[in-house]
């Protein structure tokens, strides 16, 4: 299974993007300070258009946060083998090292909702190791930052 996940605005990302815009305008008609006006509008602008924070599912509504954790290629197989299996035996390592295998985690605490995918890094990209995996939350709560 690919990854289906894509970057979304959450209703945060529209309410602080229109806030720095709205304060960039109301600094406009300021005199002494309009250049930080200017600064705040263009800041704000580019905001609208860039700024996403949360993740989604394709075909679904819930909003999701990410995160990567990172393990060295010698854990591969027993990585994936805990994800088809015995999540909880799954031991984040202290340093991430950001080369190696990679675990991306999306997850939303309110619906209780985890997924996760192994990837493994082929030169200038990463490559599944394993398909998106569904867990359950209570007993992958580990996994969570």
């Amino acid at each position: 299974m690919e990854n289906t996940f894509r970057k979304v605005r959450s209703v945060r990302d529209i309410v602080i993007s229109a806030a720095v815009t709205a304060a960039g305008i109301a600094l406009l008609f300021i005199g002494p300070v309009s250049w930080l006006g200017w600064i705040l509008l263009i800041v704000g602008l580019v905001m609208v258009f860039t700024y996403k924070t949360c993740w989604r599912q394709d075909g679904d509504k819930t909003d999701y946060k990410h995160v990567v954790y990172y393990f060295p290629p010698s854990d591969r197989s027993k990585i994936a083998a805990c994800l088809e299996g015995d999540v909880r035996s799954i031991t984040i390592p202290a340093d991430q090292n950001e080369s190696g295998d990679r675990m991306d985690v999306y997850y939303n605490r309110d619906e209780r909702k985890l997924y996760a995918q192994l990837l493994e890094f082929v030169p200038y990209t990463y490559k599944p190791v394993t398909g998106l995996v569904k867990l359950q939350l209570p007993e992958a709560s580990n996994l969570l930052p």
